[in-house]
């Protein structure tokens, strides 16, 4: 049997080791086999859907190398793999040092926010190589550390002298040197005008992180490339060259003295004066009368994110992005408040039928493979409040109308390697049960994108064509050109949109979002646009269009608005809906369109194109192709020996379902990733002692809650520890496999082997999920895994062997449903229900080898066992088996139990969660608790100048009540005795416990540890049936 055991093993072990090749965790969502082309820097590694992205890589990846150089004078030169995925529709290229350089790049056709560069790809790819050697700039001393010791994950720029937000920073300000990137859109930074004229622009401490609340990241990005624009354009090129080389050293003072020994300021000056130069927009006094002229939608409801507005006949329609959610409200209705639709998460676009009954909702989805996303769409019929059952792979869908008048769903098909405009049938009625068919598909090039298509009449489509930087309207019949056998005349027109007084010469408006609606009768193009080279908000648009979709006035507005005006919709009442993207919120308001000071502005044509013969003279273009250079397998083993180390970090504890616990102490965690498309991580770690940022201090408390403190100060005790965790992907699943020694000087030890596997299924199109859990682990430790027996079954020390020490296996398989989602700007409000059932088997081999002992010797009233054990031996086999058992468990989360909104970022609503489980662990038959945060606040400031940001803080009130049993005196439940729950119950006892809970979620201000989120509890309990108390401390590392 062993022999069996471990020729299975090795097989299975031979079988990840050949799969590295073909699958890749968080990279490729299938097996692939992968190929490799050799730069003079970059090792280019792709599958066969990626040839013509790789092509594109391996003829400019080297010149872009050398003008990123080139622009930091850089002298280090640097190899690293580039490795393509097609496997998620948002494109991506994120560049990362740990545990060695490489860049991971998604490919999929850009979006808004991509789609600023001539080439999307080769644009944010050399953003990414220019972070890339920006923060590999190191001394001399520090590159022969880099170099020999630490590997490329050591860089003294990240770790300790420069925030996330600036580095990001910097890099976004390199993509815009050539008047492309973020930078020059228009949008990306308004965030920061918009803090400046409410005057709640951050400090620089208020942003060294990325924020987990609205709004997010993008107040990082935003001030980041601000503030590096201003120290490019204040004090000089030379200088902030000079701030970067600084940066590549050791100092003292970390970030403030790089600051200070380049500018001769501190950086508390220095951001002092960025914010006076923050630009605002020129028509302020008409910003503010705009205001009054408009008002809020829903003036109580402070608690909402208002995006994509739909005015229908149903109500007003909108997605709450901070809520999840799809939202309506019905003026007409009894009940005069929003109504959910459908909870929703990362909708990208709704558009409603020309009928006003259907929308077409697209979204972002999380695939099975974590970290790879589909884009898909669904209808959502108002009258019926229902989805149809179709769905579309397709982005940006809006419904349109064929030349015969039946319904149409219009998209952007971006699984290909290009960008395709396609038109599906969308069944109703008696066809509702068919499956879409494709009746239109218009490729385009791979930098030639179309988005927000629209109704334009009968059988003609309108949309934004994106050509680079530039934006043109179009529009197309499609209804002439349904026959794809037959060579067709597919006519395009387009237009550039200006205003008044531009130049032909001039550069056309940035427009975005386009919108067909009717107002009364007439039907009119709404858009968003920013004005080109000025400092504006948001502004919208308006083309006004005859009977039959003809462009008949263009009409701009000329001032703005605070938060700037955000998808816009003009109801039949002609008003106009908007949402205006505050600093801290979004909000719904409306104005009367005649209340709005518009100018006009004019379409300037861009002339006709036969799109079809345009594609078929671009696909006779003859260019070189991968045959031209040298094509490799692809080795991932040659990577084996890149490390990584984590110095005063060693692993503390094992944990599959909530991650290692990394301890700050004396020792290092050394990471290595064998292959470069992630199939495996190995982290060894080694400790010697830790910091003792956990204490507890307890008096009387019942022995069930003292069992809990007893076996936790146990752990704690064995402050040496040595571990070994590796995670593969080389299979559909992930599995996860460690083991750990923890002990101490006395001979005190626990030793755990452990291995799983996890996977999550998503659910329709909000943060539901299935997830699937399988679990195993052998542990020997010195003390009893149950500290209720701790009197017969005593701790251990001298080094005792392990079949002498406590043995104990499990095995664990849990399945559970959650939706348990963040429910408001605060992480604190949660809404959501969470239930699961967990199955497992436990071998005690004490308790085992005590039964052995005991049938030999025929002597069921040996002393050595306890009443529970003495049941056991009535059993004639008991295979062996301690327990094997069902149990159930169940989380309720409430975002408010007060209708109380937060205000000036403290938290009065009261939010709770209650838990229950039921048999799930030895000793407790039922527990349940519930806890209501009595007060919390959203700090994101310095709470120690210089040294601790902290997120937020929170008082929490908590019950908690349990059935307990004596675990001496009752068998533990287990499915295979008949009457378990009976013989568990008849032998309960009620036990609780009050407590007051303060958290406090803490980042240290220096380099990457200011992205390491630190999780501090305070807890103080008090014990009814004992008078007892205990008060206990939990620091936590999310490394």
């Amino acid at each position: 049997m062993k022999n069996s055991v471990n020729k299975l093993a090795g097989l299975f072990l031979l079988l990840l080791f050949c799969a590295q090749p073909l699958y890749s965790a968080n990279v490729l969502g299938r097996p692939r086999r992968m190929s490799l082309i050799k730069t003079e820097y970059f090792d280019i590694i792709y599958s066969k859907e990626s040839e013509e992205t790789a092509l594109l890589l391996v003829q400019n990846v080297d010149r872009l190398y050398q003008k990123a150089a080139d622009a930091l004078n850089s002298q280090h030169k640097l190899r690293m793999p580039v490795i393509i995925s097609p496997d998620s529709d948002v494109l991506s290229v994120d560049y990362t040092p740990y545990p060695y350089n490489r860049i991971i790049i998604f490919d999929s056709t850009a979006d808004y926010d991509t789609a600023v560069f001539k080439d999307s790809m080769l644009g944010l790819f050399y953003r990414e190589i220019y972070k890339a050697l920006s923060q590999s700039i190191r001394s001399p001393f520090n590159q022969f550390v880099a170099k020999w010791i630490a590997g490329d994950s050591y860089q003294p720029v990240a770790l300790f002298n420069l925030p996330y937000s600036f580095i990001e920073g910097n890099a976004y300000l390199a993509e815009s040197s050539e008047g492309e990137g973020l930078l020059n859109d228009g949008y990306f930074l308004q965030l920061l005008s918009q803090a400046k004229l409410e005057g709640k622009i951050p400090q620089w401490s208020q942003v060294i992180t990325v924020r987990d609340t609205y709004p997010g990241e993008e107040l990082a990005l935003a001030a980041g490339t601000g503030f590096s624009a201003f120290l490019m354009n204040t004090y000089g090129a030379e200088k902030y060259a000079e701030l970067w080389e600084e940066s590549g050293k050791i100092n003292p003072l970390l970030t403030h003295g790089v600051f200070k020994n380049t500018y001769g300021l501190t950086l508390t000056e220095l951001w002092n004066q960025f914010e006076e130069s923050v630009p605002l927009p020129a028509s302020l006094m008409a910003l503010e009368s705009y205001e009054k002229e408009g008002e809020l939608v829903f003036p109580k409801d402070k608690d909402a994110n208002y995006e994509h507005i739909l005015i229908t006949d149903y109500g007003t329609v909108w997605y709450d992005r901070i809520r999840h959610e799809v939202d309506i409200f019905d003026e007409h209705s009894q009940l005069k408040m929003r109504q959910i639709l459908f909870l929703a998460d990362k909708i990208e676009r709704m558009s409603l039928s020309p009928d006003g009954r259907f929308i077409a909702v697209t979204n972002i989805q999380p695939r099975s493979v974590e970290g790879l996303y589909s884009v898909s769409a669904s209808i959502y019929d108002l009258k019926e409040r229902k989805f149809l059952d179709q769905k579309y792979q397709l982005r940006d869908t809006a419904i349109v109308l064929t030349e015969t008048g039946d319904y149409a769903v219009a998209g952007v098909n971006i699984k290909d390697v290009t960008p395709a405009l396609e038109i599906h049938t969308m069944p109703l009625d008696e066809k509702k049960k068919e499956k879409p068919t494709l009746i239109f598909r218009q490729d385009f090039a791979r930098n030639t994108i179309p988005f927000s298509p629209v109704y334009s009449g009968n059988g003609f489509v309108a949309y934004i064509r994106a050509e680079g930087t530039e934006r043109y309207l179009c529009r197309l019949n499609f209804g002439k050109s349904q026959d794809n056998s037959k060579e067709q005349n597919l006519i395009e027109q387009s237009w550039l949109i200006k205003a008044d007084g531009q130049k032909d010469s001039e550069p056309p408006l940035k427009i975005q979002y386009l919108s067909c609606q009717r107002r009364g009768g007439s039907p009119i193009y709404t858009f968003t646009y920013t004005q080109p080279g000025d400092s504006t908000f948001t502004r919208a648009g308006f083309i006004f269009l005859t009977d039959k979709f003809e462009p008949a006035a263009v009409r701009l507005t000329s001032t703005d608005v605070s938060g700037g005006i955000h998808y816009p919709f003009v109801s039949s009442r002609n008003e106009l809906f908007y949402s205006a993207k505050k600093y801290s919120q979004n909000q719904l308001r409306k104005v009367d369109l005649s209340a709005v000071e518009l100018e006009n502005g004019y379409l300037q044509k861009a002339g006709k194109e036969n799109l079809a013969s345009a594609n078929k003279e671009s696909g006779n273009h003859s260019q070189s192709s991968l045959s031209d250079y040298n094509v490799r397998n692809y080795n991932p083993f040659k990577y084996m020996t890149d490390l990584s180390f984590t110095p005063f970090f060693p692993i503390k504890i094992l944990d599959l379902n909530e991650g290692n616990l990394y301890w700050p102490g004396l020792g290092v965690s050394i990471e290595n990733q064998p292959d470069p498309c992630m199939n495996t991580q190995a982290v060894l770690s080694l400790g010697w002692t830790y910091l003792p940022l956990d204490f507890s201090w307890t008096k009387n408390m019942p022995s069930s809650y003292l069992a809990r403190i007893r076996s936790e100060s146990l752990n704690l005790k064995k402050d040496k520890s040595a571990a070994f965790y590796i995670e593969n992907s080389s299979t559909p699943v992930k599995i996860r496999a460690g083991a750990i020694f923890n002990f101490n000087l006395d001979g005190e030890y626990n030793f755990k082997i452990l291995a799983g596997t996890q996977w999550k299924i998503p659910l329709g199109l909000a943060l539901r999920q299935l997830i699937f859990d399988i679990q195993g682990s052998y542990t020997v430790s010195t003390d009893y895994y149950d500290q209720t027996k701790s009197d017969i079954r005593p701790g251990l020390s001298a080094w005792p062997s392990f079949r002498s020490a406590y043995e104990l296996y499990e095995i664990s398989a849990k399945v559970e449903y959650t939706n348990i989602h963040q429910y408001g700007y605060s992480t604190f409000e949660q809404r959501g229900l969470s239930v699961g059932v967990r199955s497992y088997l436990m071998w005690d081999m004490c308790e085992v080898r005590l039964l052995q002992e005991a049938r030999k010797n025929l002597a069921p009233n040996n002393s050595n066992l306890t009443n529970a054990e003495k049941k056991n031996l009535l059993s004639e086999t008991i295979s062996d088996i301690t327990q094997f058992n069902v149990g159930l468990f169940a989380t309720i989360a409430i975002p408010r139990l007060l209708p109380f909104s937060m205000k000036d970022n403290w938290i009065f609503s009261m939010p709770g969660v209650i838990n229950a489980e039921f048999v799930n662990k030895p000793g407790t038959a039922l527990e349940s608790s519930f806890k209501v945060l009595l007060i919390g606040r959203e700090i994101h400031n310095s709470v120690i100048p210089y040294v601790l940001y902290s997120r937020r803080a929170g008082l929490w009130f908590g019950y908690n009540m349990a059935l307990v049993y004596d675990t001496s005196e009752v068998r533990l439940p287990d499915i295979r005795h008949a009457d378990y729950l009976a013989e568990v119950f008849q032998g309960v006892s009620y036990t609780q416990a009050i407590y007051l809970i303060l958290n406090l979620d803490l980042n240290i201000t220096t380099g990457k540890l200011a992205t390491v989120p630190i999780n501090t509890t305070l807890t103080g309990t008090y014990y009814p049936e004992s008078h007892g108390y205990g008060i206990s401390l939990d620091v936590r590392f999310h490394l």
